[in-house]
């Protein structure tokens, strides 16, 4: 039972912290970045930032989609979506966007396809009351000077224009966002538990990591800082250094548990990193306790019956599953659903510094209620 909570929490710290990471740093890039809406008629328009982008377009931006005509539902209705949208890219950018949709097999482009790496994929399509099989294409690829970006497969249309303007802005940019993470805290190994995150990033990015107690400054040019998950007390030099960075204008994003998970004895306990002061000082703080909820997810449950070992689901309360999101915060307003595991509230009665604002992503729900540290976690003690 304890491996069971310890891999599905590791798990989901990990997952939380990349997808952190990369949302954060999509809005570093995109300057907040606002995905799409639907008029009132449900008729499809461009979001005011996609507009901006390829209105400021000054060079010929060539889109080419090579997707096979009469695809069967719903893939026919992704091709004329996307038409739809390319015209409006089109209509705001100048004449400098251009774009064409190439039937390779029609058009002989087969070949043309396969050097941008967009394959022929194997659609099931229900003829003559019988079940066939076809080869068809479903990608695109944005040429841009002697640049490329490719979606070599078009599986849905939803944050369609969010990938889309994104490409363009990397495609554009001739300034590649340069980020850092602290190390020499104990902090995770990109280069090993979060490796995905580290060779994503590597592509589009500057990474560096920054033994902050070994440097008299930060970068200039440094346009974000994550601080993920130290494990052990950052000194007075490196605290100075996080905060005159924030007083400059810098971002810096914080993704830690303050708590010490021990599933193997199902308690827990605090850790000092030595950021609650500084984090207090921005209005931000945590509270010595878990959240349980009512609205919380299931894990199998090992026992001793008689002899036997049986397996059963049982509800988790400290394995919430949160449903109220903010609708004004464009990088959780689309979510439906978000599962975490020991999760500890924020503790809204510190007072603002003038001119700070602070905003909440998401809450628990109406269920909610904690228990303070340290807290035996057994599925037992629910």
């Amino acid at each position: 039972m304890a491996k069971e909570i310890k891999t599905k929490s590791t798990a989901l710290m990990l997952i939380v912290i990349i997808a952190a990471i990369l949302i954060i740093i999509n809005l570093i890039s995109l300057n907040l970045f606002s995905r799409f809406d639907l008029t009132d008629e449900n008729i499809y328009s461009l979001s005011d930032a996609s507009k901006d982008l390829v209105s400021e377009l000054n060079d010929r931006l060539t889109i080419k989609a090579y997707i096979t005509d009469d695809l069967p539902a719903p893939h026919n209705g992704h091709a004329r979506y996307l038409k739809d949208m390319l015209d409006d890219y089109k209509a705001y950018s100048n004449g400098y966007l251009q774009y064409e949709f190439i039937d390779p097999v029609k058009a002989g482009k087969e070949e043309e396809a396969m050097s941008y790496r967009i394959p022929a994929v194997q659609f099931n399509v229900f003829r003559n009351d019988k079940t066939e099989f076809i080869k068809a294409y479903k990608g695109l690829v944005m040429l841009y000077g002697d640049k490329q970006h490719i979606l070599p497969f078009i599986e849905t249309t939803q944050n369609l224009e969010y990938e889309l303007s994104l490409a363009i802005k990397k495609l554009t940019t001739t300034d590649i966002p340069f980020i850092g993470f602290t190390m020499g805290n104990m902090e995770p190994d990109m280069t090993q538990g979060l490796t995905v995150a580290y060779q994503l990033l590597q592509e589009e990015y500057r990474v560096q990591f920054i033994d902050l107690d070994n440097v008299r400054n930060l970068p200039e040019q440094l346009d974000a800082l994550f601080v993920v998950q130290p494990k052990e007390k950052l000194s007075a030099w490196e605290l100075y250094l996080i905060d005159q960075f924030i007083m400059r204008g810098g971002k810096v994003s914080f993704l830690f548990n303050p708590f010490d998970i021990n599933v193997s004895q199902a308690m827990v306990a605090p850790v000092d990193n030595g950021l609650d002061n500084m984090l207090r000082s921005y209005g931000i703080g945590v509270k010595d306790s878990l959240i349980v909820d009512a609205q919380c997810n299931v894990i199998p449950v090992t026992r001793d019956m008689g002899g036997f070992r049986v397996q059963s689901i049982s509800q988790y309360p400290y394995f919430i599953k949160i449903s109220n999101f903010n609708d004004s915060i464009p990088i959780v307003k689309d979510l439906n659903s978000l599962d975490m595991l020991f999760v500890s509230p924020h503790d809204l009665s510190i007072p603002l510094r003038e001119n700070q604002t602070r905003e909440i992503l998401f809450t628990s729900s109406d269920m909610t209620g904690s228990r303070a540290i340290p807290v035996d976690i057994s599925p037992e003690k629910k």
